[in-house]
């Protein structure tokens, strides 16, 4: 598994544990919220409930007083103590949400009706026949009508007390679930956050620490030291990248002093080359068959000399450019003076040095058209051939130092320079 999908894993396991918590709270508190809107509602009903059995039993006392007698507007007080019972009669039984409690409210309708008819015929007999009045009261109001209005009723009240109660013990447990829940996910939380610390501490900064000790063992010089390449995730490309890196390092420098010695011999043959150049006038093809000698003592590489014909250099270099020259539609222009100069030079070299120079006037010309000039005639001064690539791309800023490098194996030298229309690469042979 590589590095990108086990952090993937650990973070999206972090994540999911958020989201269980978060879920959690969410689901607790909107459920605490509906157990407390449904507790105040059973509990407004129980209320409901009581005022209306206080109303009713207010007016049953005003029956009681109807009956001795003392009290004239008995049923009128009866009716008016009914009054508040009715509102709140309604308002108690609007609550009702479940059918058993729509049952209930229909039981205790029914009872509070049959014990408030019955009041009603006590007053009706009073006028009448006081005795059968006092017997209808006792027999029916207080023993059978009371009796049972009471005991509906103080079933409901419990029934409602005992809902109150399950809402309570509900409340609680979603109280302790989500207590455990919320234990659950801090101790989940913690041991992903320790999990990732000790993936990181040994799968991560660990195998970091290795490969800088190895870098800085290799930048102190050991080029033995490697490191360690068996695992397929991010660190593991890296550790063979690093382990590469060294066995070049370790193959290129064996043998530091035999490659210092390589390194300088052809320096010192490419110097002697351009002294002799500047010592066209003095220096036999002798001298240049001793300074052959020596590098080739030395190991340095030769390149055999010979005369260079310059119309077959400059065919051959267009030839090598000649289908980029054609796509961007590049005039070019030769001119080789005369008698045609023939230099004795390498002839390996000078086709690269000509190539380097024609290079350069290509990438310094527009994608679209341009001039290119290729010229060489021989100095009158020196007696030094000179070829030289022109173009008109303007004025800048140029690096010859690999066409130096060539000059310098040659004998001979190089510089740019700006004329009418561009710049003017030159190179001097001796």
């Amino acid at each position: 598994m590589s590095l990108r999908t086990k952090l993937i894993a650990s973070f999206a396991g972090l994540a999911a544990i958020a989201l269980l918590v978060i879920g959690v709270a969410v689901f607790t508190t909107f459920r605490w919220q509906a157990a407390n809107a449904e507790m105040e509602m059973h509990f407004q009903r129980s209320l409901l409930l009581q005022s209306v059995r206080a109303s009713t039993f207010q007016a049953l006392k005003e029956v009681d007083d109807g009956l001795t007698g003392d009290h004239v507007d008995a049923r009128a007080d009866f009716e008016a103590a009914l009054e508040p019972a009715t509102r709140d009669f309604r308002a108690w039984a609007a609550l009702a949400d479940t059918q058993a409690e729509r049952n209930e409210v229909a039981r205790v309708r029914a009872a509070h009706v049959e014990l408030v008819t019955s009041g009603r015929r006590v007053f009706d007999l009073v006028p009448v026949d006081r005795t059968a009045a006092i017997q209808l009261a006792d027999d029916e109001v207080d023993t059978k009508d009371l009796a049972r209005f009471r005991a509906i009723t103080v079933a409901a009240v419990e029934a409602d007390l005992a809902i109150r109660e399950g809402i309570a013990r509900e409340t609680r447990g979603l109280r302790e679930t989500a207590q455990v829940m919320l234990a659950i996910g801090a101790i989940s939380v913690i041991a992903l956050m320790l999990l990732i610390a000790a993936y990181l501490s040994s799968d991560l900064f660990r195998p970091l620490r290795q490969l800088s000790d190895v870098l800085a063992r290799l930048a102190d010089g050991d080029r033995e030291a490697r490191a360690e390449e068996g695992r397929n995730d991010e660190i593991g490309a890296v550790a063979r990248g690093v382990n590469r890196v060294a066995d070049m390092l370790g193959n290129g420098v064996r043998e530091p002093a035999a490659a210092s010695a390589t390194a300088l011999t052809p320096g010192l043959a490419h110097a002697l080359r351009a002294r002799l150049g500047q010592m066209r006038g003095q220096a036999s093809e002798a001298d240049w068959e001793a300074v052959d000698r020596m590098a080739l003592a030395l190991g340095a590489p030769i390149s055999k000399r010979q005369a260079i014909d310059i119309a077959t250099l400059f065919h051959d270099a267009l030839a090598d450019h000649r289908g980029e020259i054609d796509r961007r539609g590049i005039a070019v222009e030769q001119r080789l003076s005369s008698p045609l100069p023939r230099p004795s030079a390498p002839l390996d070299l000078t086709r690269r040095a000509t190539d380097m120079m024609l290079g350069i006037a290509l990438d310094r010309l527009p994608d679209r058209g341009g001039r290119l000039g290729l010229r060489a005639y021989v100095d009158p001064d020196s007696g030094a051939t000179r070829i030289e690539a022109a173009d008109d791309g303007g004025v800048a800023e140029i690096d010859l130092s690999p066409l130096d490098a060539l000059a310098a194996a040659l004998g001979g030298s190089a510089r740019v320079f700006a004329d009418a229309r561009g710049q003017v690469v030159q190179l001097t042979l001796p």
